[in-house]
């Protein structure tokens, strides 16, 4: 079992009032991310490396659906940055929203997720 600390959320809500976990046409699943971005790496040592290191992460982060709790956060947060002027894009909505429904750190290189009141960030660099 994997330590506590460690989550990723397998499928988001969608947008068009279906959740997630319920309509099949409308579920993301994260892993799928991780190997789609691998798999589409053009054969070499970079990509081995990767689908290694994609291997480990996978085997020890516990993935847990999306609770529905994320859609209240999503609206907060989307009305939150509406009224500053800023933006942020449908996807990234739905990982702020969930890592705030989780009470989870969210690990990211995208600097669009500083400034979302009461979510905790680490930037990787």
């Amino acid at each position: 079992m994997p330590p506590d600390g460690y989550r990723c959320a397998t499928r988001a809500p969608s947008t068009d009032g279906h959740r997630g976990d319920v309509s099949p046409g409308h579920k993301r699943d994260r892993r799928f991310e991780i190997l789609f971005g691998i798999a589409r790496l053009p054969p070499g040592r970079r990509r081995t490396e990767l689908e290694e290191t994609g291997r480990q992460f996978l085997a020890i982060v516990r993935c847990e659906p999306v609770p529905e709790r994320a859609a209240d956060f999503y609206a907060s947060v989307k009305l939150a940055r509406r009224e500053r002027g800023l933006t942020l894009d449908e996807n990234d909505l739905w990982v702020a929203a969930t890592a705030l429904a989780l009470g989870a750190t969210l690990v990211s290189r995208d600097s669009d997720f500083g400034g979302i009141d009461g979510l905790a960030v680490v930037a990787l660099t």
